[in-house]
């Protein structure tokens, strides 16, 4: 197309003695019933060089690698791509805003966890973490005893080798409660925790163990089993445990889609006080038990009979019975 906005096409012809009589006789020649404008080129073609000059080896053409999806784009940049790098380069490291905190890594703690005494183990769920029995636990003969070392592992630190290799050759036993179990100088311990999450805004309709796995799928892994009771009163949220790997306190709200219908869910992290083996005692928590007990047991003041005062007398709460207390005066007796 030209300035005017025509479309216009080039023939060439060979051996033309008298161009001006060729164009005349050209002249009313038609094209799908349009009749055409004929006139000559005003300048003679040029000749093609037909001396080639040699393409240096950095500009000749070069075939770009697809990327791995087949796509023709994948991030990388005009100069990575002309450059001839089949992938992205490695993303630099991130800035810090404060020098980090210095910390020594000779600590006791690793000198217990590298032990060929320790062992450590994940356990199948939160359920079997609650509930561990005492030959896992705390032996009594000493032979070995457990720490909790955050999410689902556990250490056992043994009393010698020989106990080490009996624990590990009870595969029968041991494999009851845990996915896995080795020496602590050959596991990699990821710094991963126990999240009590609480679901919000979920339609009851939609109340399904598929769906809450779906909404919890990428803030963790659910550890405790889910049971939906129609035994339920309060069905405004459901409590869900995960397994996490985020350092943050949760507190997401989640976009979900049912029957073309779009709206959020809301899912925050909740303070749960729970124990790791709480079916047993723990020696740290011993003040604990003795509040408990003070809390369950009234103080009661023991005076002579006669020294009684009225306000005493009332202090006796009902049911319990006065250490003086004359069984011949009880009909019966």
């Amino acid at each position: 197309m030209d300035s005017s906005g025509r479309w216009f096409a080039f023939i060439r012809f060979t051996g033309v003695k008298y161009a001006s009589d060729m164009e005349a006789r050209l002249q009313g020649i038609s094209c799908m019933g349009r009749i055409l404008m004929i006139n000559i080129a005003k300048f003679e073609r040029k000749e093609i060089n037909k001396n080639k000059r040699e393409v240096p080896a950095a500009r000749r053409f070069q075939e770009v690698q697809r990327a791995p999806n087949d796509a023709w784009r994948d991030g990388r940049t005009f100069a990575i791509v002309a450059a001839g790098f089949p992938s992205l380069p490695p993303p630099q490291p991130p800035t810090l805003s404060s020098s980090p905190i210095q910390l020594r890594s000779c600590t006791f703690m690793e000198y217990w966890l590298k032990s060929e005494l320790t062992l450590v183990g994940e356990v199948r769920s939160y359920t079997h973490l609650t509930s561990l029995p005492d030959s896992i636990f705390n032996r009594e003969d000493g032979r070995y005893k457990a720490k909790y070392l955050g999410g689902l592992k556990i250490g056992i630190r043994f009393r010698n080798p020989s106990d080490v290799r009996n624990f590990m050759e009870d595969k029968e036993f041991w494999r009851l409660w845990f996915k896995w179990i080795d020496r602590g100088d050959k596991v990699d311990i990821k710094e991963d925790r126990i999240a009590w999450l609480k679901v919000v805004g979920l339609p009851i309709h939609l109340w399904d163990e598929g769906n809450l796995r779906a909404i919890t799928r990428k803030l963790g892994v659910i550890s405790k089993s889910m049971e939906i009771s129609m035994s339920k009163i309060d069905v405004s949220y459901m409590k869900i445990c995960v397994i996490t790997t985020s350092l943050k306190r949760i507190s997401e709200e989640i976009i979900v889609a049912v029957d073309n219908r779009i709206f959020k869910i809301g899912v925050y992290k909740i303070d749960d006080d729970w124990k790791p083996f709480s079916t047993h005692n723990y020696d740290n928590d011993s003040e604990y038990e003795d509040e408990d007990d003070e809390d369950a047991i009234s103080n009661t003041m023991i005076v002579d009979d006669e020294n009684k005062s009225d306000d005493m007398r009332e202090t006796l709460e009902e049911g319990e019975i006065d250490s003086e207390f004359d069984s011949e005066r009880v009909p019966g007796s």
